[in-house]
């Protein structure tokens, strides 16, 4: 028992042990732990830099417009998934469900797409599209076939069930009226196939950061409340025998005035007046001597990368040209948005038009950012067809090469032009 209690009494000493960091000392008060398990949802709502960067790409993403196209490249007017998407339901309109449905993917790596349909009936008579939430949505692998071994690739394994918890119950959902998308899962193991069509949440990656950022809030929220100790008053008159210490009344008068009166606050004295001979020595120590900035900054840039979206597009101490801006925002989208869109919309095309003979897209052409390159592409063009033309007039090529010419870009030509 003895040697367990000097054990115990040795472990919380060094605990407590302070240890110096640079030119800082720094006492142990806590367990933290940057790699303790993160709840995506909280995490979302607390942390203002991963909160900004998921809004971001929901309303890049939502900037989109839904069209229809048939086989020939031609928008279809009035196509019923089109409409439905305008008003997917009672309490939504198409931008807010966008950016909702986007939300929930980047928190939490799944989204489910809920199509309401009545029984018999088939996909494109959907009376309402909704985006559920996917902490309340399970979804498990049940089928005891290996998933590479199942044979029909265009069709889900009888195996897989979605519940979905309602009062604390789950509720079976008929997986033909969900269109499941989610970021990949990697760390699938024997013991956790039934899981492995869940996807995860790419701050699973950020844990670390995304938890150093939660600290240094806490400890600048701290400072800012509490301050520490500010420093030392001492004495600093002497007499043959050495320093003189500051007696116990000393003492007491000092720190009543200083705690009773004085401080930073309107209408509290500034300046101490005592007849005791005193130095200052300060002791409190700032968020930027502890690196808490520089640590929220450079956990804020490992965000940005994990969710691709540029760091220029947000306020920065730094700042950033309008030009940087504008070819960041091109950057979002062309690297980011768009393939991430054609993703989400293939999905959707995909469960609507199964045949494939019509084709749902998502277009961002309206946008300024891409006004500039439609106006190049366009004098690009004029230019080229202005030079085969002349080419024809000058009979330096036929007819067929100049419509090969112009079949290279895109563009068909029957006859000659006028």
């Amino acid at each position: 028992m003895a040697n367990l209690a000097n054990w115990a009494l040795g472990t919380i000493s060094n605990w407590f042990r302070p240890r110096q960091v640079g030119g800082v000392w720094f006492y142990g008060v806590s367990d933290y732990s940057a790699f303790r398990e993160l709840e995506y949802l909280n995490s979302f709502n607390e942390i203002p830099e991963l909160n900004a960067v998921i809004n971001y790409k929901a309303r890049a993403f939502s900037a989109g417009v839904i069209k229809a196209i048939d086989n020939k490249g031609n928008e279809i007017e009035k196509d019923p998934v089109v409409i439905r998407l305008k008003k997917p339901n009672w309490f939504q309109a198409e931008k807010e469900f966008l950016r909702q449905t986007k939300l929930f993917h980047e928190i939490f790596g799944n989204e489910y797409i809920y199509s309401f349909f009545g029984v018999g009936s088939k996909r494109l008579k959907t009376t309402a599209i909704y985006t559920l939430p996917p902490n309340l949505v399970k979804c498990e692998y049940e089928t005891k076939t290996p998933f590479f071994l199942w044979e029909d690739a265009d069709k889900s394994p009888d195996g897989v069930k979605y519940t979905y918890t309602q009062d604390t119950k789950d509720k079976e959902i008929d997986p033909d009226q969900l269109i499941h998308l989610n970021d990949n899962r990697v760390s699938v193991t024997d013991q956790n196939m039934k899981q492995m069509l869940c996807g995860e949440s790419k701050m699973k990656g950020l844990t670390a950061a995304i938890n150093n950022i939660k600290m240094a809030y806490e400890t600048r929220g701290q400072i800012l409340s509490d301050r520490g100790s500010m420093g030392v008053l001492s004495n600093k008159s002497a007499d043959v025998a050495g320093q003189i210490p500051v007696s116990k009344e000393d003492r007491d008068e000092v720190h009543n005035q200083y705690s009773g009166m004085y401080g930073g606050l309107k209408g509290q004295k500034k300046i101490i007046i005592t007849n005791a001979d005193l130095r200052w020595q300060e002791m409190s120590v700032s968020p930027d001597k502890l690196g808490l900035f520089k640590e929220t900054e450079e956990d804020f840039y490992k965000i940005c990368d994990a969710y691709g979206t540029p760091c220029e597009l947000f306020a920065s101490s730094k700042g950033a040209t309008y030009v940087n801006k504008n070819e960041a925002r091109k950057d979002l989208y062309d690297n980011t948005t768009i393939p991430e869109t054609n993703e989400w919309i293939g999905a959707l095309s995909n469960y609507y038009y199964p045949d494939g003979n019509v084709r749902l897209i998502m277009d961002f052409s309206h946008l300024s950012i891409f006004q500039e390159d439609l106006e190049l592409n366009a004098a690009a063009l004029g230019n080229l067809v202005k030079g085969l033309s002349q080419a024809l007039a000058d009979g330096a090529i036929d007819i067929p090469e100049y419509q090969f010419e112009l079949n290279k870009i895109g563009l068909a030509v029957g006859n000659k032009p006028q």
